[in-house]
């Protein structure tokens, strides 16, 4: 029997009242917190950015997903950005950075004076490209290398072979990246690049993408655009620079046998970029940093020296942080920075789901003449040692050596040995 007019008229108004109850009641107006705040077109670091909002900046919430929300923006845009870019930061908003500048004493730059100097119409900033010029390095190779090698249904297909595990906190300390590493980053990774030259391999570098995407999603800085590069380069080493760069060799994957170690070695990359190491080295060489005003004064900085034009002495500033910090990374870490990066990216290994021996595992088979970074101070263990101090971190941790796969035929399906 059909439902009478009226009866019908009463169902469908009962309808659209559970619909109105039942749809998100969002709709508030927030403030982006974080140094920029990266909109996506679905709720996960395998998106892609459409478009940057930074700090200051207002969003309107739509609706929640997990650990993310879809947006508007002034303009109209929707997208997603994660909840930790819009919540108040750990760190400071405002510093100064001072750096040695040998006879001309110490130089300092605010991190107001570097957002006004460096914000361009992209990611990479007026200092990157100007950098880029002075060091004769064309910045399109490294755009284009920023671009996400795979689509979103790639990295949900791969990772649905992978189980994460909850390990409780992985021993992260930091949670934002700022705004110098953003553009000094840039610029040293360009001197990287230009330096060695990156693979050809698109396969390679696609599958190393994944791998490394895969760990950043885990990390404190899920929503972060991480940039695996593959150098073309016989010798097996590692790199990273802030800003979310990470560099292994075609070298170091050649000695590989599995996913898991290639996973070991990026994710110890990943926790010097996470945790600040290179700035956090640079500042020991007789710099420090101090706290300013509050963070409103950051738009007093954009209007005296200019969003486009940047301001020369800030540049330069930035210029010589950028040189200090390349010879920092490419000449070795000190060995505090180096155990850090060992015990947490073990930790990050694990509760992605991989066997936790991955980068123990190379540092063995690889030996000293094949250590992953150079050690130009003497400070810096050895390989084995290495290894045997993981080792001891999976056992008081108490992490299963059984637990976990290494993806070994996966491995070699996408490398070229």
């Amino acid at each position: 029997m059909k439902p009478s007019g009226f009866l019908r008229s009463t169902l469908l108004a009962a309808l659209c009242v559970l619909m109105f109850l039942a749809s998100p009641a969002m709709a508030e107006e927030v403030r982006v917190e974080a140094a920029r705040a990266r909109i996506r077109t679905g709720p996960g670091n395998y998106y892609k950015v459409t478009h940057t909002a930074y700090r200051g900046a207002k969003l309107t919430i739509i609706e929640e997903q997990g650990s993310w929300y879809k947006v508007e923006t002034k303009s109209g845009k929707t997208g997603f950005v994660s909840k930790r870019s819009i919540a108040p930061q750990k760190t400071a908003s405002h510093k100064t950075y001072s750096y040695s500048q040998g006879a001309r004493g110490v130089g300092r730059a605010s991190s107001g004076q570097i957002m006004a100097a460096t914000r361009g119409v992209s990611d990479m900033g007026m200092f990157a490209r100007q950098y880029a010029a002075d060091h004769d390095i064309d910045p399109q190779l490294l755009a284009d290398l920023s671009l996400k090698p795979f689509t979103d249904r790639d990295f949900r297909k791969f990772t649905s072979s992978l189980r994460s595990r909850d390990i409780g906190s992985l021993g992260f300390s930091r949670h934002e990246m700022e705004d110098i590493d953003y553009e000094v980053g840039t610029a040293i990774a360009m001197r990287i690049l230009a330096a060695k030259g990156s693979s050809r391999d698109q396969r390679l570098r696609k599958y190393v993408s994944l791998v490394g995407t895969a760990l950043a999603d885990k990390t404190p800085m899920y929503d972060e655009e991480f940039v695996f590069i593959v150098l073309d380069d016989r010798v097996p080493q590692s790199f990273s620079v802030p800003g979310g760069y990470v560099f292994i060799t075609s070298g170091a994957v050649a000695r590989m046998k599995n996913e898991a170690e290639l996973a070991g070695v990026l994710a110890h990359e990943m926790v010097h970029v996470i945790e600040r190491h290179g700035i956090a080295e640079l500042e020991k060489q007789g710099t420090r940093i101090e706290s300013e005003k509050a963070v409103d004064e950051l738009d007093t900085e954009l209007g005296k020296l200019g969003m486009d034009t940047g301001d020369r002495e800030v540049a330069a500033d930035l210029r010589n942080i950028a040189d200090q910090l390349f010879e920092h990374i490419i000449g070795g870490r000190k060995r505090a920075a180096e155990d850090q990066a060992d015990r947490l990216g073990t930790n990050l290994i694990y509760a992605r789901g991989y066997k936790p021996t991955g980068l123990a595992d190379f540092l063995i088979k690889a030996g000293d003449s094949g250590s992953v970074e150079r050690d130009m101070s003497g400070t810096y263990r050895d390989t084995i040692e290495r290894a045997a101090m993981i080792r001891e971190h999976i056992r008081s941790k108490g992490f299963s050596t059984k637990r976990g796969v290494d993806m070994e035929k996966r491995f070699w399906q996408n490398t070229i040995h």
